[in-house]
C-alpha cells in the first residue's frame, strides 16, 4: 500500500510539471506518455520521419526537469555547432600574405559576401533558436 501511495503523490509532481513546463510542451515536438504498466516516457516524435528522436523512461518529476533541460542543452549546442560549421565552409578563408597586399576596396566585395553567409545562417537558425528561447521560459522563471 505504501508503495501506491509513493507511485501516487510521485505522479502528482510529474503531472504538476508537466504543467509547469507546458511552454516547453508547446513549442517543441516532445510528449510525455504513461503505459499501461505504469511506466513514465518522455519522447522527441519527428513528424517528417515518423519516428523518435528521443525515447526516455523516466519516474521522478526530478529525472523529468533533467531530461527537459537536457533536451534543451542538446538542442542548443546542435544549433551552435551547426550554424558554425555552415559559416565555416561557407566564409572564404583570408589568406595573410595576401591580406597585406590587399587594396581595401576589394576587402568590400568579400565583406558583403561573408555578410551574406552570416544572415543567412541567422535566418536559418532563427526558428530553431525561437523554438529554444520558448522552451527556456517557464524554465528560467523558477
Amino acid at each position: 500500500m505504501e508503495a501506491d501511495e509513493k507511485r501516487t503523490t510521485e505522479d502528482l509532481k510529474i503531472m504538476q510539471t508537466i504543467l509547469k513546463y507546458d511552454s516547453f510542451f508547446q513549442t517543441t515536438n516532445a510528449d510525455i506518455a504513461l503505459t499501461r504498466k505504469h511506466v513514465w516516457i518522455f519522447y522527441e516524435y519527428d513528424r517528417e520521419y515518423q519516428c523518435c528522436n528521443s525515447f526516455f523512461r523516466f519516474q521522478t518529476a526530478e529525472e523529468l526537469k533533467r531530461i527537459i533541460a537536457g533536451m534543451i542543452a542538446e538542442d542548443f549546442n546542435i544549433l551552435i555547432e551547426n550554424a558554425a560549421e555552415n559559416v565555416h565552409h561557407s566564409i572564404k578563408e583570408i589568406d595573410m600574405e595576401d591580406a597585406e597586399q590587399k587594396d581595401y576596396s576589394a576587402c568590400i566585395p568579400e565583406l558583403l559576401s561573408n555578410i551574406e553567409v552570416l544572415n543567412s545562417e541567422m535566418q536559418k537558425s532563427a526558428g530553431m533558436l525561437d523554438t529554444i528561447f520558448q522552451a527556456l521560459l517557464n524554465i528560467l522563471k523558477e
